[in-house]
């Protein structure tokens, strides 16, 4: 596309909103099974066991085969101690993928996630995968184009395909005395370094912070082409009380390719 093209296509673009309430309820990453990578299966399931790792069964059974994953099934914290070697192990496998939403690579993945039973990942958006507030001490976000949207081979949309994000607006209150909240920005690829940006901001407790909310049109943050935003608000006590969240910004795929929106955001 010509730049001129790219440019009013990121004009346009409407802000797509996220909203959380839940103190529990911020995506540290999706897991999806492929059942054209494996064996075809048509059941497939993800457990988080916190202090052990995420165990996966195929047709109700440890995987095998071209299914095959962990130790029978079993992928082990102790092995892969961050969220990105996590990653990177899953995405090693024709059969499962997945990727980083509010977790950052450099992350501990022992003890961090939120317990969760066993639950089908073979949906065409895959299986999101939550922190544990009280263990992170930390409310995180994502402003990225990346998701899946269906299980098969090309099912994967990738920031590292051209998608350039931004931050329009965010409004956020942190609701627990004496926390000392700060919030903070990262740039960050599914595989490659953190970049902090510049912005950061340390808040008032149980008080609003408003930022970019003049024209919600205009970004007020973005991230080089290929990276996702991560805002994360940070606390010096445990994270156990209400946080509000609600934040607009922008993915576009400069190719024209794809956009988000709110009719697709999910």
């Amino acid at each position: 596309m010509k730049l001129n093209q790219i440019e009013e296509m990121e004009r346009v673009a409407a802000p797509y909103m996220q909203s959380f309430s839940d103190v529990d309820g911020h995506p540290a990453m999706v897991v999806q099974y492929v059942p054209k990578g494996g064996t075809g299966a048509t059941a497939a399931t993800c457990q988080v066991v916190v202090a052990t790792g995420l165990t996966f069964t195929v047709g109700g059974t440890t995987p095998a085969g071209t299914d095959a994953i962990g130790a029978s099934g079993v992928v082990s914290f102790d092995t892969y101690t961050t969220m990105g070697t996590l990653a990177d192990y899953i995405n090693g496998h024709t059969a499962w993928r997945c990727y980083l939403v509010g977790a950052l690579r450099a992350d501990a993945s022992k003890s961090k996630l939120l317990v969760a039973a066993a639950t089908s990942c073979i949906g065409a958006t895959g299986y999101t995968i939550y922190h544990d507030a009280s263990a992170t001490d930390h409310g995180s976000f994502a402003i990225s184009g990346e998701r899946f949207i269906n299980n098969g081979l090309n099912g994967h949309i990738k920031d590292v395909d051209g998608c350039r994000n931004s931050l329009c607006w965010a409004n956020i209150n942190v609701g627990i005395t004496g926390s000392t909240p700060q919030i903070a920005f990262y740039f960050e690829k599914q595989k490659g370094t953190t970049v902090q940006s510049s912005f950061t901001r340390v808040m008032v407790d149980d008080t609003l912070e408003e930022i970019g909310v003049v024209n919600p049109m205009l970004p007020v943050l973005t991230a080089p082409t290929g990276y996702r935003i991560v805002g994360r608000v940070s606390v010096a006590t445990t994270y156990d009380d209400i946080a509000l969240f609600e934040v607009g910004g922008k993915s576009v795929f400069l190719d024209g390719s794809y956009i988000v929106t709110k009719q697709n955001w999910s």
